[in-house]
C-alpha cells in the first residue's frame, strides 16, 4: 500500500513537469513563434489596408447579415479578406484606433523571440508599457477626432474608446485641462520608458524656455536700479545748485548793503544782464564712478548705453557651462552607518590593558573607550609620578595581551589632554562610505576653496581639509593599503564641489592604469599640453614637459597677479569677477610665455602624480627640480600638487620634497623607518591597512579611516560628468621651455646649421608630410627626449622649414612640397 501511494505521488508530481517541459520545448516555442509571426503579418496587412479600403468595406460589413459577411460574393476590398476587414473595423474603429498597431508590433517581437528561442520574461514590461502608450495615444487621437469631427468621417483615429474618453474629459476638465493632462501623462510615460534621457531633456527644455525671460528680468532690474541712482544723484545736484544760488544771493545782498545803487522809476524794461566773460562757469560735477581714466587698466564703461548695463553684471565663470549639473549622490553606494559596539570586548580589553600595565608597575587612575569605525581608542589617566616613556615601550606587550591582529599604537600624551591613548583594532570593522562623507553637513556647508572629505576619525566625525591651504600633499603607503582609494576619494570630493570652470586637474600615471578611468572627463576637468594625444600623462618625457609647462603657467599667473597689485589667486579672481581688470591688456611675463598673457579668470590646478618613486628612479633631477619649483612658489597662484609613492625611501622622499610638502598622509608601511621618513615619527607601521591612515598637517598626526570609493562608483560618476555640457577640448597648458629655462620662450639660443642633428632630415620630412610643426610630436614619433626634440625644432626654424614659436599652438610649416624640402636639405649639406 505504501509503495502504491509513493508511486501515485511520484506520478502526480511529475505531471506538471511534463507540461512545463512541453512549453519549454524548443520545438513548441518555434511553432508558437512562427504562428504568432504569421498572425502579426496578417493583422498588419489588414490594418494597413483598412486605411485605403476601410470606407467601402465598412458599409458592406455593417449592412450584410452575419451569415453573408464571410461569403464569397461580399465584395470586400481589404487585402486580408473579410476576416481582415472585420478585425480592422473592430480593432481600429471600435476599439483603440491607430494604437492597435502597437500590439501588432509587440506580436512581431514576441514571435521573433520565441522563434529564436530567446527569453521572453522582459516582454512583460514591454507589454505593460505598450498598453499604456496605446491608451494614451487613443485618447490623444480621440481628441483629434473630436476636433476634426468624428461623426463626419468613416475613421475614428483613436477608436470609439478614445473618442468617448476625450468627450468625457472635455466635458469635465475642458480643452485646456485635457491638453495639460495629456502632456503630463506623456512625460510620465517617457519617464517610465526612458528614465535618464527624459529627465535630462525635460530639464534642458525648461531651462532654455525660462532662460530669455530671466535674462530680461535681470536686465530690467539693473535698469531700474540705475534709474534710481540717477534720480538720487540728480536730486543731490539740484540741492547743491539751490544752495549755491542762495549763497550767491546772500553775497549779492551784502554787496548791495555796502554800495547802494540809485533806483530809477521808469517804464522802460530792465536791461538783460550779460554774464561777465572772466567769471568762472560752474561745470556739472561728474559723479559716475565708472567713468575712469582711459589709461587705467580697468574696463571702460559707457554710462548711457545698454552695453554698460550688461557689463555692470559681475563676471560669472560658470556661465560657459551654465547647464552643467554636479554628480548626484545616488551614484555612490551606501553602507551600514552603525558602529558595532561590543561592551564585553571593550571591558575585556580594559582589564587586559590594566593588568599588562600593572605587571610592569604602572598604575592607572581611570580608563575610558571611544569606538571608531575600525579602531577603539582607550584613554588612560596615569597616577601622578608615572613616567610616560614607561608606557611608550610597551606597545608590543599590550598587542600580545589583547591578541590584536595588527600593532597597537600608543599616543603619549594625547594632544590637549592629560591622558595617554592606546589605539586597538576592532574585531568587526565598519566600511566608511564615500556617500556618507560627501552628504555630510560639514562637507556640504564648507567654505573651503578646495574641499576634500577624506574619511572619518576615531570619533566618527567626517574629516575634511582644504587642499588650497595645505598647500601640497605627500601620500605614501605600501602596496594594497589604500593609497589608490585615497587618491580617488580626493578627486571625487573635488568633482562634487568644484565646477569645471573653477578646477583643472593634471593626472600623471606612470603605471598607465590607475587614472585611466578619468579619461572620460577630459573636456570638463583635465589639463594637458596642446599636442598631448592622451588625457592622462604616462610617458616619462611627457611628464617632464608637462611639469615644465606648469612652471610656465605659474610664472604667467604671477605676472597677472603682480600687475593687478594683488597677493594671491583668490583676490585676483574676485577682482576679475568684479570686472576691475581689463582682459584686452597684454601683460609680459618675463619667466613665462614669450608672447605674454591677458587677464582672465584663473581656475585652480591640482597636479596628482601617482607612483612618484618610479619617476624619480627613471628621470631623477629632471622630475624633482620642476616639482620643487612648483611646490615652493605655486601656492599663491592656485597650483597645488599631490604626489604618491609606495616606496618612501630617503632617495625618493628627499629633503627638498619634505621641506616643500608639509602635509603628509601615511597609510600602513613596512617599518618605523619608513614611517619616520613620511611623518618624521614612527606609528604608520602599526596601522591595520585597508584605508587606515595617519594625516599630518604640521601638528600631531590624526588617525582617519579613509572613505571607500569603489571602481564602479568612480565609473558612474565619470559617466555622469561625461554626459554633461563640456568645453570643446581639455584645458591647454602653455608650451614648455627648452633646456630647462623658462625665459627663452622655446628658443635654444643660436643655431648652427653646420651641426645638424642626425634625425634632422627625418624630422623635416615628417613635419612637411603632416603639415604640423610641433616639438612634442617630434619627441613622440622618434622616441627622443624633449630637449633634443626642441633643438631639432630650432634647427628647422633656422632652416626656414617651420615658422617661429607661437605659444601653445603648433608652428606653421613654411614648405609646401617635398621637392622644395629636398632642395633645402641639399643646400644645407653643401654648406
Amino acid at each position: 500500500m505504501a509503495q502504491k501511494t509513493k508511486t501515485q505521488t511520484k506520478t502526480k508530481s511529475s505531471q506538471p513537469s511534463k507540461i512545463a517541459k512541453f512549453f519549454r520545448s524548443e520545438v513548441t516555442r518555434f511553432v508558437v513563434g512562427l504562428l504568432i509571426l504569421l498572425l502579426a503579418a496578417f493583422l498588419a496587412m489588414a490594418f494597413i489596408s483598412f486605411f485605403v479600403t476601410g470606407k467601402s468595406d465598412q458599409s458592406i460589413i455593417e449592412n450584410l447579415p452575419a451569415d453573408e459577411k464571410f461569403s464569397a460574393g461580399n465584395n470586400v476590398s481589404n487585402w486580408a479578406g473579410s476576416f481582415g476587414a472585420l478585425a480592422a473595423e473592430y480593432a481600429i474603429n471600435r476599439w483603440i484606433g491607430v494604437s492597435a498597431l502597437l500590439f501588432v508590433i509587440f506580436m512581431f517581437r514576441l514571435g521573433y523571440c520565441l522563434l529564436k528561442d530567446l527569453s521572453v520574461k522582459h516582454l512583460v514590461g514591454v507589454f505593460i508599457r505598450c498598453s499604456l502608450w496605446a491608451i494614451w495615444l487613443s485618447a490623444a487621437l480621440g481628441l483629434v477626432s473630436n476636433i476634426l469631427g468624428g461623426d463626419s468621417t468613416f475613421l475614428y483615429l483613436g477608436g470609439h474608446h478614445g473618442y468617448d474618453l476625450s468627450q468625457l474629459l472635455i466635458a469635465n476638465v475642458g480643452w485646456p485641462g485635457i491638453f495639460l493632462l495629456l502632456i503630463v501623462l506623456f512625460i510620465l510615460l517617457c519617464l517610465a520608458s526612458y528614465h535618464r534621457k527624459t529627465i535630462d531633456h525635460t530639464r534642458r527644455f525648461f531651462g532654455s524656455w525660462f532662460k530669455v525671460p530671466f535674462s530680461v528680468l535681470r536686465r530690467k532690474a539693473i535698469e531700474r536700479k540705475k534709474k534710481r541712482e540717477e534720480e538720487a544723484q540728480k536730486k543731490i545736484e539740484e540741492e547743491e545748485s539751490k544752495r549755491k544760488e542762495e549763497e550767491m544771493k546772500q553775497a549779492a545782498k551784502t554787496d548791495d548793503t555796502e554800495e547802494p545803487e540809485p533806483v530809477s522809476v521808469t517804464d522802460t524794461p530792465e536791461p538783460v544782464e550779460t554774464p561777465d566773460v572772466n567769471e568762472p562757469v560752474v561745470q556739472p560735477k561728474n559723479t559716475d564712478p565708472k567713468l575712469v581714466n582711459p589709461d587705467d587698466d580697468r574696463i571702460e564703461l559707457a554710462p548711457d548705453t545698454e552695453k554698460a548695463d550688461e557689463q555692470l553684471v559681475p563676471y560669472d565663470p560658470t556661465k560657459d557651462l551654465e547647464l552643467y549639473k554636479f554628480p548626484t549622490f545616488d551614484l555612490m553606494k551606501q553602507y551600514s552607518q552603525t558602529v558595532p559596539l561590543d561592551l564585553e570586548e571593550q571591558n575585556a580589553n580594559k582589564e587586559k590593558i590594566r593588568q599588562t600595565l600593572g605587571d610592569y608597575g604602572i598604575e592607572i587612575q581611570s580608563i575610558t573607550a571611544t569606538v571608531g569605525p575600525t579602531i577603539t581608542l582607550f584613554e588612560i589617566v596615569l597616577k601622578n609620578g608615572t613616567r610616560i616613556n614607561n608606557v611608550r615601550r610597551l606597545s608590543d606587550e599590550i598587542a600580545m595581551c589583547i591578541a590584536a591582529e595588527a600593532g597597537v599604537r600608543i599616543i603619549a600624551p594625547i594632544p590637549g589632554k592629560s591622558a595617554i591613548g592606546i589605539e586597538v583594532p576592532n574585531k568587526d570593522k565598519q566600511v566608511v562610505s564615500m556617500h556618507s562623507c560627501i552628504t555630510s553637513k560639514v562637507f556640504q556647508e564648507t567654505k573651503f576653496d578646495l574641499p576634500v572629505a577624506l574619511g572619518k576619525t576615531i570619533t566618527n566625525e567626517v574629516y575634511t581639509f582644504d587642499l588650497a591651504k595645505m598647500p601640497h600633499l605627500l601620500v605614501a603607503g605600501s602596496t594594497g593599503q589604500g593609497k589608490s582609494v585615497g587618491l580617488n576619494a580626493i578627486i571625487t570630493s573635488l568633482l562634487y564641489k568644484k565646477h569645471p570652470s573653477q578646477l583643472k586637474i593634471v593626472l600623471i600615471d606612470p603605471k598607465q592604469v590607475e587614472f585611466s578611468i578619468y579619461s572620460r572627463i577630459e573636456k570638463h576637468y583635465l589639463a594637458k599640453l596642446g599636442d598631448e594625444p592622451e588625457p592622462i600623462i604616462t610617458d616619462v618625457q611627457r611628464v617632464v614637459a608637462t611639469l615644465k609647462s606648469l612652471c610656465v603657467e605659474m610664472e604667467d599667473r604671477y605676472a597677472l597677479v603682480k600687475e593687478a597689485g594683488l597677493r594671491n589667486i583668490k583676490e585676483y579672481n574676485q577682482k576679475f569677477i568684479n570686472r576691475e581688470l581689463n582682459p584686452t591688456k597684454l601683460i609680459k611675463a618675463p619667466l613665462g610665455s614669450r608672447d605674454g598673457v591677458h587677464h582672465h579668470y584663473l581656475p585652480y590646478i591640482v597636479v596628482i602624480i601617482d607612483e612618484y618613486g618610479d619617476l624619480i628612479m627613471t628621470a631623477g633631477k629632471e622630475i624633482e627640480l620642476p616639482i620643487a619649483r612648483i611646490a615652493q612658489k605655486a601656492r599663491a597662484v592656485g597650483i597645488h600638487m599631490i604626489i604618491a609613492t609606495q616606496r618612501p625611501s630617503a632617495k625618493i622622499v628627499t629633503g627638498t620634497i619634505k621641506a616643500n610638502f608639509p602635509s603628509r598622509i601615511a597609510f600602513r608601511v613596512a617599518s618605523s623607518t619608513d614611517s619616520s621618513i613620511i611623518l618624521d615619527q614612527p606609528g604608520a607601521q602599526n596601522l591595520i591597512g585597508r584605508g587606515d591612515l595617519l594625516i599630518s598637517t604640521g601638528n600631531a598626526p590624526v588617525r582617519v579611516q579613509c572613505a571607500f570609493v569603489d571602481t564602479p562608483e568612480v565609473e558612474a560618476i565619470n559617466r555622469y560628468v561625461e554626459k554633461q555640457q563640456s568645453y570643446p577640448t581639455a584645458f591647454i597648458l602653455p608650451e614648455p621651455p627648452l633646456d630647462g629655462g623658462a625665459d627663452d620662450g622655446g628658443q635654444g639660443g643660436d643655431v648652427d646649421l653646420r651641426q645638424l642633428d642626425p634625425m634632422f632630415d627625418e624630422a623635416a620630412e615628417m613635419v612637411v608630410a603632416t603639415g604640423q610643426g610641433s616639438t612634442s610630436m617630434i619627441q613622440r614619433k622618434f622616441g627622443i627626449g624633449y630637449n633634443r626634440a626642441g633643438r631639432i625644432m630650432d634647427q628647422l626654424e633656422a632652416a626656414g622649414i617651420v615658422g617661429p614659436y607661437t605659444g601653445s599652438k603648433a608652428r606653421a610649416v613654411l614648405v609646401d612640397s617635398d621637392v622644395e624640402l629636398q632642395n633645402i636639405l641639399t643646400d644645407l649639406k653643401k654648406e
